[in-house]
């Protein structure tokens, strides 16, 4: 494996660690699928932040979400500027998911909440 030689030894992989096992490590998690992602993001036209960073409101933990993603639909210069901000996890992994039907409805009051701006017209 190619490394830097500015690298510090403490961060030098021992010699268990050999290129197929942490190549397979690297396409087992859920770092390639991210990249593609954002790529795709990106390319759709959305800014795209990755491993944002923010803190856990239970627990004041420093956590990080792999993607944030926003786009615009329209300019600054109106009142109202739509936006879609998505937050993404990306996960790989060989284990089926599981999903569960909720038994509970909860209904979600004013959704999706429409505010409109009176401009200066009569």
């Amino acid at each position: 494996m190619r490394q830097s030689s500015a690298n510090p030894p403490q961060n030098v992989l021992p010699p268990s660690a050999d290129e197929a096992t942490l190549v397979q490590a690297i396409q087992m998690s859920g770092y390639p699928l991210q990249a593609i992602v954002a790529e795709k993001l990106m390319d759709a036209g959305f800014e795209v932040v990755e491993e944002w960073g923010y803190i856990d409101k239970d627990t004041d933990e420093q956590r990080s979400l792999d993607l944030l993603a926003f786009k615009k639909w329209g300019e600054d210069k109106h009142p109202v500027v739509p936006r879609l901000i998505l937050l993404i996890e990306c996960k790989r992994t060989i284990h089926p998911f599981v999903f569960f039907k909720k038994v509970s409805v909860v209904p979600v009051p004013d959704f999706p909440v429409v505010s409109a701006v009176k401009l200066g017209m009569p």
